[in-house]
C-alpha cells in the first residue's frame, strides 16, 4: 500500500470521479485508475463503482474513506514535524504567563506563532508572577512573560525587559483616602488592600501587603 496510492482514492472520491480526480492533480485518468486499481488488488475490494462518465463508492470505500483521510493527516502531521525538526525550531513549546500582557495580544502572538511555525505545538500556563521564575528553573515551561521585581530581575535566569512598568496604588475618589494630600505609611494599614496572592510550596501569600486587613 503506498500512500500516493490512498491520496488518489481519497481525491477520486472527494472530486467525485477518477477523471476529475485526474484533471485536478495533472495526470492522465489511466494513471490515476491504475493506482487505485492496485490499491484495490492489495486491499482485496473494491473501492468503487466504475461507470461511462463517473466513479462512485462502494460500501467498503465509505467506510475506509475517514480512515484514508486521517492517514493522510498523519502523514502530512509527520512530515511536518520532521522537517520542523531538521530546521531546527522547537516541535512543542511550553510558555507561562501572568495577566500583565492582556488577552488579545496573547490571541494575535499565538496565530503569528502558529503561521510561522506550524509544526509547534505550544502549551500555555497561566501562574503568578512570583511562581513564573520557579516554572523556568525547574523546567515544567521553557519560557516566562510576566511581571518581575528587582529581586527576581537579579536572579540567575536569562531575563528580557520587554517595557518597564510603573506600579502604583489606587483607590476610588470617594475612599477616605482620595481626601488626604499626603498619605502616610500608618494610613494605608488602616485600611484594606486588595492585593495579588500566589501559592509556594508551604502556603497561600500575598503579594507586597502593606499592613494586615487584605484581600488577596
Amino acid at each position: 500500500m503506498k500512500l500516493y496510492q490512498i491520496e488518489l482514492f481519497v481525491e477520486s472520491a472527494n472530486s467525485g470521479s477518477i477523471a476529475n480526480s485526474a484533471r485536478r492533480l495533472g495526470k492522465s485518468r489511466s494513471a490515476v485508475s491504475t493506482a487505485i486499481a492496485a490499491l484495490e488488488v492489495e486491499l482485496g475490494v473494491e473501492l468503487f463503482e466504475r461507470g461511462a462518465n463517473q466513479s462512485r463508492l462502494t460500501e467498503i470505500g465509505e467506510l475506509v474513506l475517514d480512515d484514508c483521510t486521517r492517514l493522510l493527516q498523519a502523514a502530512n502531521s509527520l512530515q511536518q514535524k520532521c522537517k520542523h525538526y531538521a530546521s531546527g525550531a522547537e516541535v512543542a513549546l511550553r510558555v507561562a504567563r501572568d495577566d500583565a500582557i492582556p488577552e488579545p495580544v496573547w490571541r494575535e502572538m499565538l496565530a503569528s506563532l502558529h503561521n510561522q511555525f506550524p509544526g509547534t505545538s505550544i502549551s500555555l500556563v497561566l501562574a503568578s508572577p512570583p511562581e513564573l521564575p520557579a516554572l523556568v528553573e525547574e523546567g515544567f515551561v521553557d519560557a516566562a512573560f510576566g511581571l518581575i521585581t528587582e529581586d527576581q530581575e537579579r536572579s540567575g535566569l536569562n531575563i528580557d525587559v520587554l517595557n518597564p512598568i510603573r506600579t502604583l496604588m489606587v483607590v476610588a475618589p470617594s475612599h477616605p483616602l482620595a481626601g488626604l494630600k499626603r498619605v502616610k505609611q500608618q494610613d494605608l494599614t488602616d485600611h484594606t488592600q486588595v492585593t495579588l496572592s500566589y501559592v509556594d510550596e508551604f502556603s497561600v501569600k500575598s503579594l507586597l501587603p502593606v499592613g494586615g486587613q487584605h484581600i488577596g
